[in-house]
């Protein structure tokens, strides 16, 4: 259920509706004698204190974990719970009813807070994007705007930009975006990895080496400057303590300062000993592409997006920022990380961009467009300049305009929504110049999107480097 994207307080709803016995009910009703709590109002009223210790369980997995409770002194009866790293854990010792992939998976989705909203429940891809500038998590914006010609916002943004620090840019990216970028990855590398196991299994292997050693030189990086400030900190002390020995120094600043060093060299030594950690178990933390097969193999339909499917495949995705070429045209980058594999690159097959997925949905809405008539025609003029009057176009499309056309110039701008306006964007048009007195409309067209005709109708596309 976590998996399908449910919270501990849905399914122990699902479970209370469904009549099913809460644990005490359950071992009474097979007659055990492990009855800790044996008063109960309801025998099927489950909690979700009770489902989040049920899912937190590493027994499951068949591991026997001892000393998960303590006391403080003989003389105090209570007990508390013992912090997970000073646990014992003893593995495989008895038969598992949950795989531990499935197991960490679960843990992984339930970190992330997913608050419900008035809109209702929240969105599925939070907690799995992140902003590629600073690495926080991105913030659904869900918010409704009643402005004419204004639709109800359905995004993410940076959290750091959303807060008004401004320590970093807004990284804006639509959910449906994410989504058909999502799908249109998950199809493409499921398609390679199901019809070539041994090459995609070779390739995956290669991505993760290079991923690998990428990640070690960053973090043995991070390493020295770490001990460098260490030896920087010790050389602070010493001095400190020769100024007090000198007289230079009093007892109470020489305490404060030292102290305060003294607590950021032990943060650092922390940090050390994690990354060293990191390091030494970096050889153990192979990538597993024969668990990425049989998860792909576990499903025989990808035209769909399901959130079990989003949080069974999907490990992270980083939003990097747009870029912005002309007045209409932004590309931006999205990296999909995959369970078990990471990012990987399919050979032959280049993942479907922000700009190409916005107007993939452009134009499929353009087949109920009655003004769809003029993209062909738009896309055969290979110009920079092009005039056209408004009757011109009526004939062209086979349909009148609307009063508006006629009465507004921000009809004609795609900020408005104008069916007419998208499909001059769509064919790369801008608008250099409109005359509604005269009912005419010039387009320009971006040089690196001209198209130079040679020879016997082919066709070399100039491109313009983007700095």
């Amino acid at each position: 259920m976590v998996i399908d994207g449910l919270g501990v307080y849905q399914i122990a709803n699902i479970l209370t509706a469904e009549k099913v016995l809460i644990p005490s009910a359950h071992w009474k009703k097979i007659g055990s004698e492990n009855l800790r709590h044996q008063s109960y109002q309801d025998p099927c009223l489950w909690r979700g204190t009770v489902i989040r210790k049920i899912l937190e369980k590493a027994e499951y997995m068949g591991h026997t974990v001892v000393f998960k409770t303590q006391r403080e002194s003989y003389k105090n009866k209570k007990s508390k719970e013992t912090p997970l790293d000073e646990r014992v854990i003893f593995e495989n010792t008895h038969e598992a009813i949950i795989d531990p992939e499935t197991w960490h998976n679960a843990q992984r989705l339930r970190r992330p807070v997913r608050k419900p909203t008035k809109h209702g429940t929240p969105n599925r891809l939070t907690g799995l994007l992140y902003c590629a500038d600073c690495g926080s998590k991105m913030s659904h914006d869900r918010s409704i705007d009643d402005r004419y010609g204004r639709s109800n916002k359905n995004e993410y943004v940076c959290s750091n930009y959303r807060v008004r620090t401004r320590s970093c840019t807004i990284h804006f990216i639509r959910v449906p975006v994410v989504e058909e970028l999502i799908l249109n990855a998950l199809q493409e590398v499921s398609s390679f990895a199901r019809n070539n196991e041994e090459a995609f299994t070779q390739l995956v292997m290669e991505a993760s080496t290079i991923q690998q050693v990428e990640t070690a030189q960053a973090y043995k990086k991070k390493l020295s400057e770490h001990k460098r400030r260490t030896n920087e900190l010790d050389n602070i002390i010493r001095k400190l303590y020769e100024d007090k020995i000198s007289g230079a120094l009093s007892e109470k600043r020489f305490t404060k300062l030292s102290d305060e060093y003294e607590r950021e060299q032990e943060d650092i030594e922390q940090t050390m000993e994690n990354i060293q950690t990191e390091l030494n178990d970096f050889s153990d933390k192979n990538v597993r592409a024969d668990k990425f097969l049989e998860l792909v193999k576990k499903y025989t339909d990808f035209t769909q997006l399901t959130t079990s499917m989003l949080n069974e495949f999907i490990e992270k995705v980083i939003v990097h920022e747009r870029v912005k070429e002309y007045r209409y045209k932004t590309t931006q980058r999205v990296d999909i990380y995959f369970n078990f594999i990471g990012m990987v690159e399919i050979p032959k097959a280049e993942m479907l961009t922000i700009e190409e997925s916005e107007i993939k949905q452009k134009k499929q809405y353009n087949t109920k467009n009655p003004y769809k008539l003029l993209e062909p025609y738009l896309e055969q003029q290979n110009c920079s300049l092009l005039t056209l009057s408004f009757s011109e176009i009526e004939q062209i499309t086979e349909a009148k305009l609307c009063e508006t056309a006629y009465k507004h110039g921000s009809y004609w701008y795609p900020s408005r929504g104008s069916k007419v306006a998208k499909i001059i964007f769509n064919a790369g048009y801008d608008i250099k110049k409109l005359d509604l007195k005269n009912q005419t409309i010039t387009l320009t067209k971006p040089e690196e999107l001209l198209v130079q005709k040679i020879g016997d109708g082919d066709k070399i596309e100039k491109t313009q480097a983007v700095s």
